[in-house]
Order: C-alpha cells, then structure tokens, then sequence
C-alpha cells in the first residue's frame, strides 16, 4: 500500500503554503466561475486545488481525483487509488479569517471502490486527523476513539439545519446537552471519530461525497457509526454532485437514540422525517 499519510502531509502543506497569503481578504471570495459541484468557485478554493493537482502531477503514479471544482480528472489511464478531495473544507472562514476551515481526502481503490484511508487536517488550529481502514483513528499522531456516550441528554452534538427547516431540530435542541456549528462538516464529523463531538447531524441535504467520504472512514474506524438523517445507509455515486444528509454517531446506541428521540416531530399524528 502507498504511504497515503506521507502523500496527505505533502498535500496539505501545499495547500496551505498556497492559501496563506489569501486568508482574511476580499480577494479570497472572488467568483471565477462555476464547479463541477454546480456552485460558484471561490479564487481560494481554486487555488487549493490547484495546488493538490501540482502534488499529484510530481507524484508519479496514475490516479483519479474527484473534486468540487474539476469534477472527475484522470491523470493517466491505470488509477493506483482515486482521490475524493475537498481542497478546502470551510471556504467562508478562510475568507473571513475565522479560525476552522480544512482539507478533507479519501483514498479509494479503483476496483472495489473501498475507503482505504481518510485524512482531514483543520488548517486553523493545525490538527491532524486519519484513520487507515482497519487500523483505528489518530488525532495528531495519538491513537483514538469514539464517544462511549450513550445519552442524547449528555451529549455534545455539531449541528446544521436550513433556515426553512428549523422546526425539525428544535427536538434536538430541547434533548441533546450542547450544540455546536464550526462551519467546517468535514472536520466537525472527523470529530466524532476522535471523541471531540458525540454526535454530528448536517439535515440539509447537501453534503456531497467530496465532505464527507474521509470523514465517514475516522467515525467508523474511531467506533461510531453513519447513516442519513432517515436512517438509511449512505450510498453516494462517485459524482461530485451527488448530496445527502448525515448523521455520524460515537456509538449505535447513541444513533438508535437521537434517532428515536430527536431525529422525528409529530405533525397530526404522523411520523415527520428529515
């Protein structure tokens, strides 16, 4: 197997080296153009990009990147891995110099299309998160776990609603202990994996693959577990435009109770979904 932390480290310092002189400044924000995810492209969000596809270029094997911006590159035709990336995870905090915005990677096996290894590293503060599939989580080169925290009530839970649906977390509000949004999903969900969050909940239905594919391989390395705010499996195409919604738990048992207690209202006697 590759050394997919090694690659990940060189991946990331580049994207910081490359964002540092554009964060906190209005050039940041600027618009050029529209990505493959169908959103408009800040210049920040470019220029990481570009800097993990230079990375690449010097890294000599064949791969496949799945990115916001570029959509599907292929850089020779026998991928060794694909890369599901998210250059820079938080793009309105790097803009308004708000101290949490981070890259997110998944290494996927070209053939069973198996998660092999996920790394998020928040660039502000500058922390490390990766999980090898089958080897456990690391938070900054320390082996961790998941929340054994069974009670919505004891919980701290990362959380994200739009604004037309806010009825429908009220219930979390009024069971779990805490609330938190960092404004990064990638790192927020990598949290639970560490134990940092018991829970993470995004209910607005547009997380796509490139947020959350590394992420889901730390929660359920670190003992938590993943499914869409209805319960289901996720089950994402490999397109950068595919979306869902997520709930990340430390533990089953904590899942099956925001589930049961939070995750549905009563609207005249019927069952009300996320």
């Amino acid at each position: 197997m590759y050394d997919f932390l090694r690659l990940s480290k060189d991946i990331s310092d580049a994207v910081l080296d490359s964002i540092l002189p554009l964060v906190g400044t209005k050039a940041a924000g600027e618009v050029t153009g529209i990505g493959a995810d169908g959103t408009n492209t800040k210049k920040i969000d470019l220029i990481a990009e570009n800097a993990v596809i230079g990375v690449l270029k010097d890294f000599g094997e064949d791969v496949t990147i799945l990115s916001e911006e570029c959509g599907i590159m292929s850089m020779g035709d026998n991928p060794k891995f694909i890369i599901i990336l998210d250059p820079l995870d938080g793009t309105f905090n790097a803009i308004h110099d708000l101290p949490v915005y981070s890259i997110s990677m998944a290494f996927v096996d070209p053939v069973s299309l198996s998660t092999n290894f996920g790394y998020v590293r928040c660039f502000a503060p500058d922390t490390e998160i990766y999980a090898t599939k089958g080897s456990g989580v690391f938070y900054n080169g320390t082996k961790v776990h998941a929340s054994s925290r069974e009670s919505l009530k004891e919980s701290s839970i990362g959380l994200y609603s739009s604004g037309k649906d806010v009825s429908k977390i009220v219930p979390i509000y009024k069971n779990s202990r805490r609330i938190r949004c960092l404004g990064s999903a990638a790192y927020e969900m990598a949290l639970v994996g560490c134990g940092m969050l018991d829970a993470f909940i995004d209910a607005r239905d547009i997380l796509r693959i490139t947020d959350i594919a590394a992420s889901e391989l730390i929660v359920e390395e670190g003992g938590g577990c993943v499914s869409t705010t209805s319960g289901k499996k996720l089950d994402l195409e490999l397109l950068p435009t595919s979306r869902t919604s997520i709930l990340a738990a430390g533990n089953r048992k904590l899942h099956e109770n925001i589930m049961k207690n939070a995750m549905t209202t009563k609207s005249g006697g019927d069952d009300d979904t996320y």
